[in-house]
């Protein structure tokens, strides 16, 4: 869900820097320069999947698969970079080429190549009411097993809290995260981290000004193919 102004400041107050929204993506002020902020890299789920390829639990990975439906209030070309970003930062590897067909308004879909001969696939849509809550879903396939962030099985995401009251024609649901003693959104708690990470990592910091530069070369590249159906390769 997009924070409210009245979220976002609390972001601001619990880290103090500035966190602003801009053309899809969170971003931190800081000396005059700003950062892109992953809040993505912050889901526990996604982090343990990247960890299990680190480590080496999971071999010879042929395909990873990403799912995205959103509210409209997304812009499909955002939405293109965070999964293109989650792609390459679960896998730990970089795009070569990719395929897309896109109406680069509400529909997106692409095949793409790794470096390291790995293919992925990502399907995205920005076409679900306000009011209704996104979901997602990440797989990877390996020789020896799979790797996913939803229970097999489950198209959506499970809440914290379902109320259930005579007024509502459906349950109304919270998911709420504690740090420290206090309560915020799964999207609030997301950022504050991803901000606490950032400051403590100042190489990390650096790459992030030249990130969303790499991530609209590729997402230029996608709707490009889509316009001329033909494959792009991903100059380094």
């Amino acid at each position: 869900m997009l924070l409210t102004k009245e979220q976002l400041k609390t972001c601001t107050d619990v880290t103090g820097q500035e966190i602003v929204y801009r053309d899809g993506h969170y971003w931190m002020k800081r000396d005059a320069r700003e950062y892109l902020l992953m809040p993505w890299r912050a889901n526990k789920r996604l982090s343990n999947m990247r960890t299990c390829i680190l480590d080496g639990s999971v071999r010879d990975i042929s395909v990873m698969k990403s799912e995205c439906v959103v509210q409209r209030c997304f812009p499909l070309s955002s939405l293109a970079a965070k999964e293109l970003d989650i792609c390459e930062w679960v896998l730990d590897d970089r795009i070569a080429e990719v395929f897309a067909l896109t109406d680069e308004t509400h529909v997106f879909h692409l095949i793409g190549r790794m470096k390291s001969g790995r293919r992925i696939t990502i399907d995205i849509s920005n076409n679900l009411h306000e009011n209704v809550r996104e979901t997602e879903r990440h797989e990877v396939i390996s020789s020896n097993g799979s790797l996913v962030d939803l229970p097999v099985g489950m198209q959506l995401a499970t809440e914290d809290i379902y109320a259930f009251t005579a007024d509502c024609e459906h349950p109304q649901v919270f998911s709420e995260v504690i740090l420290g003693q206090e309560f915020y959104t799964r999207e609030q708690a997301a950022i504050i981290r991803d901000v606490r990470s950032l400051l403590l990592n100042e190489k990390e910091l650096e790459t992030r000004e030249s990130r969303m530069d790499e991530l609209q070369r590729i997402v230029h590249a996608a709707f490009l193919s889509s316009k001329e159906l033909k494959r792009k390769e991903i100059q380094a």
